[in-house]
This record gives structure tokens, C-alpha cells and sequence, in this order.
């Protein structure tokens, strides 16, 4: 005795339509991503006053196509440095050990909504900076 329903119909939320007429995954493709690369972030801790501090590395989206930000504490892929003490930024130590063998290990972490994101230096200062250390040219291509 067969006991499915198939009159069922499957919808995927990213195809659900809104009230514009487009689908979730089309109104969320033509979002942009507000924060630019380089910008140093502090990732918000509800827990915390201060959060980590990374670099977005990448723009990249979900499934849906909602804009996400991948991170980094990577130098070489940055080009900058940030130090453990400006990236734990007051937090404690002991409680954050086991996230940065992760970050480290990682080396990217991917994925982060801007609502879990503050921005801490405006990528154009970072780039400036990289510009005149003469690690990035006027393209903000790593020069080798």
C-alpha cells in the first residue's frame, strides 16, 4: 500500500516569491555587500564587550544569496599584521583558546552575517597603509 501524498509540493525557501513578484534568492542577489575587503571587523559577542577581530577576505552569499563576509587573521593572505593582543581586543584569553587553534588551523572562517560584524578600521585605511608599505599596488593586487 503506497501511503505518500503525491499531491505534495516542495518549495525551497530561497524560491518562495515576495511580495514584489521576485523570488527570496533574487531580492537577496541584488543586495550588496556593504562592508569592503580589508576592513577590519569585530565579530559580536552577546556574551562579551569585545569580540574578535578579524580582516574580510572575501564577499561570498548563502544559498538564499544573502551577502556573507568569509574572515581572516592570516598576514600572508591579508598582507598586514594583526597581533594576537589587537585581535583578542580585552577578551580573555582562556576562554578564546580554543577559537583561535580553529582560526589558525582554518585560517579563513567563513560565512558571517554583517549583523554579527562591527567594523573596527575602514578598509580604506587599511589599504592606504598597505599601499605605502608597498604590499598592495594602486589595483589592490599583492605585489610578490
Amino acid at each position: 500500500m503506497n501511503t505518500q501524498n503525491t499531491d505534495t509540493n516542495i518549495i525551497l525557501v530561497p524560491e518562495i516569491l515576495e511580495s514584489n513578484g521576485l523570488s527570496v534568492r533574487e531580492n537577496n542577489m541584488d543586495k550588496n555587500h556593504s562592508i569592503p575587503l580589508f576592513t577590519l571587523v569585530e565579530l559580536v559577542c552577546d556574551d562579551h564587550e569585545n569580540g574578535l577581530r578579524f580582516f574580510v577576505q572575501n564577499h561570498s552569499r548563502d544559498c538564499d544569496g544573502t551577502p556573507l563576509y568569509d574572515l581572516t587573521t592570516d598576514t600572508k593572505l591579508v598582507g598586514i599584521d594583526l597581533s594576537l593582543s589587537d585581535a583578542l581586543n580585552g577578551c580573555k584569553k582562556d576562554l578564546l583558546s580554543g577559537i583561535f587553534v580553529a582560526v589558525d588551523f582554518g585560517k579563513i572562517r567563513l560565512h558571517y552575517h554583517e549583523s554579527a560584524l562591527k567594523i573596527v578600521r575602514e578598509a580604506s585605511v587599511v589599504i592606504d597603509s598597505l599601499k605605502a608599505e608597498g604590499i598592495i599596488d594602486e589595483d589592490c593586487k599583492v605585489i610578490n
